[in-house]
């Protein structure tokens, strides 16, 4: 309700203004997307089951899905996704971060990737 308020008080300059900074992001995430293998899914790889559940119930807080979060591709993720999700999930999680770390590496995904 208030981002609707904001944007009817807005001008049409910073509607534009935002409208191009929402597209720029969009590309941005678009091309860190294109490196990782549009099959591949969280339960594709090789974590510990606490570490899978964690991830996938934290995953399901920040995203809004009528299918299971385990069946939803990375790429999907990384659009779905706010740009600080992977910083806030290894602050949170230190342990798992570096373990989900470790387990992008031996699919060959560098997080880097996905953090940009």
């Amino acid at each position: 309700m208030k981002t609707n308020q904001q944007l009817k008080s807005s001008s049409t300059a910073n509607l534009l203004i935002m409208q191009e900074l929402i597209n720029q992001e969009l590309i941005r995430r678009q091309k860190r997307t294109l490196a990782i293998d549009e099959r591949l899914k969280i339960r594709d790889l090789p974590l510990r089951a606490v570490t899978r559940s964690t991830l996938l119930l934290d995953i399901k807080r920040h995203i809004d899905t009528a299918v299971s979060v385990e069946n939803i591709t990375i790429q999907h993720l990384l659009y779905q996704l706010p740009p600080d999700y992977w910083h806030s999930f290894g602050r949170s999680y230190p342990k798992y971060y570096v373990e989900l770390k470790d387990a992008l590496l031996q699919k060959e995904i560098d997080l880097r990737v996905l953090v940009e």
